[in-house]
């Protein structure tokens, strides 16, 4: 056996052509749905994760803009799923209908290769659409993921930073408090 270089290089070059074709409808989509998330995100990259130590207010300004961001957002995603959901349907259906009436084979009795070749020949349109809405609602769902879990690393961070502010203000009081005992007794 020997392969031809050719057309491995020509069928390389059609599928780079068609991954580039809808990765730039996915990312279009998703950008459309996702641009406010991304924006949060990349301003907690800046403005927390690069800070030394980012205060509280900061902090919570960011929990609440992630928090109220992923509420909207998840209305997105769910939508997306029904979209996954419908064009898979639409895509069985076409398949169904292809392969029980190969009206373009020409023989009588076509075989099963035969009518699955044709069926998918012919919905393959149909399979990319669902393929396009597969891959939005799995990249929303995983953004989501992630935002889900930076609001939860932020009121972690939030919640240790008012222990530590609590247990200085207890200690200063302390000292404080030690401070005039020691005066009032002399020492």
């Amino acid at each position: 056996m020997q392969l031809n270089e050719a057309m491995i290089d020509q069928n390389i070059a059609g599928v780079i052509k068609n991954v580039s074709m809808i990765s730039s409808i996915v990312d279009s989509i998703v950008k459309s749905s996702t641009g406010e998330l991304d924006k949060i995100m990349s301003e907690i990259k800046e403005n927390i994760i690069k800070v030394e130590s980012p205060s509280v207010e900061i902090l919570e300004k960011y929990f609440l803009e992630l928090s109220n961001c992923v509420y909207f957002i998840s209305e997105e995603s769910e939508r997306f799923g029904l979209y996954d959901a419908i064009s898979k349907m639409s895509y069985k259906e076409a398949y169904n209908t292809a392969y029980m009436n190969p009206d373009g084979l020409k023989k009588e009795k076509p075989t099963v290769a035969e009518l699955t070749a044709y069926a998918e020949g012919k919905t393959i349109s149909d399979s990319a659409t669902n393929e396009i809405y597969l891959r939005v609602y799995k990249i929303i769902k995983t953004k989501l993921d992630m935002a889900s879990t930076m609001i939860s690393s932020l009121s972690k961070c939030i919640s240790r930073r008012m222990s530590e502010n609590s247990l200085s203000m207890a200690q200063k009081q302390d000292a404080d408090t030690r401070k005039i005992l020691n005066e009032q007794w002399g020492y």
